[in-house]
């Protein structure tokens, strides 16, 4: 199981990359819809590039739950490796 503070700090950068622009300070409880530039695609977009970091696949109906970034957090941390 991968600690969810390396996948905390890995974060940003990936949302930087992913929606494009600066992120503000980030906190496990925003919701994806609060992340300036997110969109349906961009999350799963930013769910595969850490899925490829930390080297896990997420079981696909979890992704049906994820609703914050905690929630990614979680779901990269329980993830099975690939």
């Amino acid at each position: 199981m991968i600690e969810a503070t390396k996948i905390l700090a890995e974060l940003p950068d990936v949302l930087r990359r992913v929606c494009r622009q600066d992120m503000p300070d980030i906190a496990e409880t925003m919701l994806l819809r609060e992340v300036p530039g997110m969109n349906s695609l961009r999350a799963l977009e930013t769910i595969a590039l850490l899925e490829e970091q930390f080297g896990v696949e997420i079981d696909v109906a979890a992704l049906q739950n994820i609703k914050s970034l905690g929630d990614i957090v979680t779901a990269i941390a329980s993830a099975r490796p690939a």
